[in-house]
C-alpha cells in the first residue's frame, strides 16, 4: 500500500525539561515507535542530550516538500541551542 503525500508543515518545540532525545520522542509521540518518532530521532540527533529551552524540530516524514522549511528550522535551533548553552 503506498503511502499519501502529505502537506503538513514542519514546525518545532521548546524542550521543557532535561533528558534524553529518545525521552523527548517518547513523550511527543506517546511511546509508540513510528515513522514519525524515527524522523524526528533522525532530525535532532545532534541534541543528545536536550536541555530546557532548546528548540527541538518536528516534522512529517510523509512530506516530500519541506527540505527549505527544514534547512530554515536547523539553522533557527542552532543559534537557539548555542544561546541556551
Amino acid at each position: 500500500m503506498e503511502q499519501k503525500s502529505s502537506s503538513i508543515a514542519p514546525g518545532y518545540c521548546i524542550a521543557q525539561q532535561t533528558g534524553p532525545l529518545a525521552f523527548h520522542a517518547n513523550y511527543l509521540f506517546g511511546g509508540k515507535p513510528s515513522e514519525a518518532a524515527r524522523f524526528f530521532m533522525q532530525l535532532n540527533a545532534d541534541t543528545p542530550l536536550v536541555q530546557p529551552g532548546q528548540m527541538l524540530i518536528v516534522a512529517d516524514p510523509r512530506n516530500h516538500n519541506q527540505s527549505t522549511q527544514i534547512a530554515a528550522l536547523m539553522q533557527a535551533k542552532s543559534r537557539t541551542s548555542k544561546a541556551v548553552i
